[in-house]
């Protein structure tokens, strides 16, 4: 029989845990089951997996004995399954589909499976406690698993059971339910393939290019796992466990201030310059599986994917970045006509199992340090353009899925990039939407999804906004002209702009409305504060650089300066300051110039402008969203009140 390693380290890396019924066949040929909290893998050469029983269950004869078994993986909408087979006595296989195999049984399709051999030699040898476990290993699988969603038990009332949580990207066990940056930057070791300068990387988190970025993500992670910041960071979502409140739906006003002071704290770990940070995929997530009504006109089937997959990425915290435009090519054609039929990301097979998709999609903003990918279209498609028309999730380790990046040099630097889906299979329920092209803007747009995550990126800007007030004060410090009047009056403009931006961020949250029982903020105001945004960032931004004028400028070329004996005392006579020593004068301009002068500060001034779209987008949502009843309503008032007068003298004559 083949065997390929890498597909079957792919498997466990998609299922280092989760609950599974684990079936085999007696020798009277009748068949046995049982639920196990979680299977190991034992060895890659030669391959292996096992699970624990306990050796008083009466089915466990059966397994100690067959010559096979197999493993079906659980997803999380089969609750009922797993508590059937973790039941003792009865008919467990009663109305339950399954497949008789020479050597074992499998349960209904949905499961992933994993078909074993026994390897005798690992089975033990019976312990003299009855109530003693024994291990069950077996090698050689026919058919690894497709990323389901995998089952996690629930904590039991007077102890804890396994807290692991089941990360597709191969991250092992959490040791709590907050994740931390280790656990973060261990998740991001999975054999993701990312190719820079024509190189293969091996690891982004030591990567020269990716490592400083990386480990800044971590960093948030780190935060939030502080037992000091629980109740800022986190909420109770039952049982006694608590997540990321990114992933909080809120159902009132109270909950979305909550909500946001957290992302605001994390906004403020990085002053606003990551983009995609984890808090902006998930709100755009929690949008839409609060619109599951949309998704159950598509189908009942998309609609459980939605739900169940963002029930997974909440319960383990999972990083999210996504690719929702198309690649730009001829600008003049429409998607399903670009030359090369695999530019665009589209469905090229399909089957039982799921979809095979292949081709490119954009932006990939802060992919490197990403658990998984969400693929949609937010631009929109038209009729016989179906084939472009699905979303879908897939961890980033997914076999024949690679990126390529342009890399700058910051710490906060997220690093764009085309990601390309080579034939990449996945399963049905990792699919949210299936060629329907009016679904791909409902998705968006008739959810709280577009919403949710534009508010997130308001969230975001008031923090980055007023870190750039900030400097431009401590700027005009530095240089001496703090008392001159037009230097305040141009202060006082940023001020005030900051201001207006984060008053605009508190009035769409008190300007919010109920959606299908949850609190959303004020689609127009969200829109509001975009359109007024894209033009006043890159004001901001030549304030600035006006408030600066040369002394950005007239800068040691590195810190190597200050190493050579001969340039060290030119530095420390030329760099003078009233308020800093010449070193610290340096460290700040070097600052100052990174956010304004520097090729990652112009690529910030285009992000903020075309983030959310061209000025005509969101002006046009704009236009869509606003209130025109209600304010032509008062002109046509005004009008009827009104009505012209006749001249008397015109009737005397």
């Amino acid at each position: 029989m083949s065997f390929d390693e890498r597909s079957f380290r792919d498997a466990l890396g998609l299922f280092p845990t989760g609950v599974a019924v684990a079936t085999t066949m007696g020798e009277d040929g009748m068949p046995a089951g049982i639920t196990v909290n979680s299977f190991s893998s034992v060895s890659l050469r030669p391959p292996l997996v096992s699970f624990c029983a306990g050796r008083h269950l009466r089915s466990f004869a059966a397994f100690e004995r067959a010559p096979g078994f197999a493993l079906n993986l659980l997803k999380r909408s089969q609750a009922e399954l797993s508590s059937r087979f973790a039941r003792a006595g009865g008919d467990k296989w009663n109305d339950v589909a399954h497949r008789r195999g020479a050597r074992w049984r499998t349960v209904r399709r949905g499961t992933g499976q994993f078909r074993l051999p026994h390897i005798p030699a690992l089975r033990g040898r019976r312990p003299p406690d009855p109530d003693r476990r024994s291990g069950v290993a077996g090698r050689h699988p026919r058919r690894v698993a497709s990323p389901l969603l995998p089952q996690r038990l629930p904590r039991a009332r007077g102890r804890r059971l396994s807290t692991h949580h089941s990360h597709p990207t191969g991250e092992n066990a959490m040791a709590a339910d907050v994740k931390n940056g280790k656990q973060h930057l261990q998740s991001l070791k999975d054999g993701r393939r990312v190719f820079v300068d024509g190189q293969l990387v091996a690891d982004v988190t030591t990567h020269p290019a990716y490592r400083n970025s990386v480990h800044s993500s971590a960093a948030l992670y780190d935060f939030q796992a502080r037992p000091e910041n629980q109740e800022l960071m986190t909420y109770d979502i039952g049982g006694g466990r608590r997540a990321n409140r990114a992933w909080q739906m809120p159902r009132n006003y109270a909950e979305m201030v909550e909500r946001r002071k957290a992302l605001t704290a994390w906004a403020e770990l990085h002053c606003g310059f990551m983009g995609r940070s984890p808090d902006h995929v998930a709100s755009a997530l929690i949008g839409q599986a609060m619109g599951l009504s949309v998704f159950r006109k598509h189908g009942e089937k998309r609609a459980q994917a939605m739900q169940d997959y963002y029930r997974y990425a909440r319960d383990n915290d999972v990083f999210m970045t996504y690719v929702i435009i198309n690649p730009q090519a001829d600008r003049s054609k429409d998607w399903g006509e670009q030359a090369g039929e695999d530019l665009v990301a589209a469905i090229v097979d399909e089957d039982a199992e799921g979809i095979t998709i292949r081709g490119a999609k954009m932006l990939g903003t802060s992919s490197i340090m990403a658990n998984e990918v969400f693929v949609a279209n937010l631009q929109p498609l038209k009729p016989g353009e179906e084939k472009l028309a699905f979303s879908c999730a897939l961890p980033m380790s997914a076999h024949a899925v690679s990126r390529f990046d342009n890399p700058l040099s910051s710490q906060f630097d997220e690093n764009d990039a085309v990601i390309y889906f080579d034939d990449v299979k996945v399963p049905w329920e990792r699919v949210f939407v299936h060629k329907d092209t009016d679904m791909c803007r409902a998705q968006f747009h008739d959810t709280a999804g577009h919403i949710m995550q534009n508010y997130q990126a308001q969230i975001r800007l008031a923090v980055k906004l007023r870190f750039l007030v900030g400097m431009a004060r401590r700027l005009t410090e530095t240089i001496g002209t703090i008392n001159m009047p037009p230097v305040r009056e141009r202060l006082g403009w940023l001020a005030a702009k900051s201001a207006m931006v984060e008053s605009m961020m508190l009035g769409l949250e008190a300007g919010g409305s109920m959606y299908e029982g949850y609190y959303i903020p004020s689609r127009h105001l969200v829109y509001t504060a975009q359109v007024v945004t894209q033009e006043l960032y890159p004001q901001f931004i030549q304030t600035i650089r006006e408030l600066a004028g040369g002394a950005l400028i007239m800068l040691p070329s590195s810190q190597a300066d200050y190493d050579n004996p001969e340039i060290a005392p030119i530095i420390a006579k030329t760099q003078i300051s009233p308020a800093m020593s010449p070193e610290e004068r340096v460290k700040f301009l070097k600052l100052a110039w990174d956010a304004v002068g520097s090729e990652f500060a112009s690529r910030h001034v285009q992000y903020e402008m075309f983030y959310a779209g061209a000025q005509f987008v969101t002006s046009g949502h704009s236009f869509r969203t606003y209130d025109w009843q209600a304010a032509t309503g008062m002109t046509d008032a005004t009008l009827a009140a009104y009505q012209r007068q006749s001249n008397p003298m015109n009737k005397a004559a």
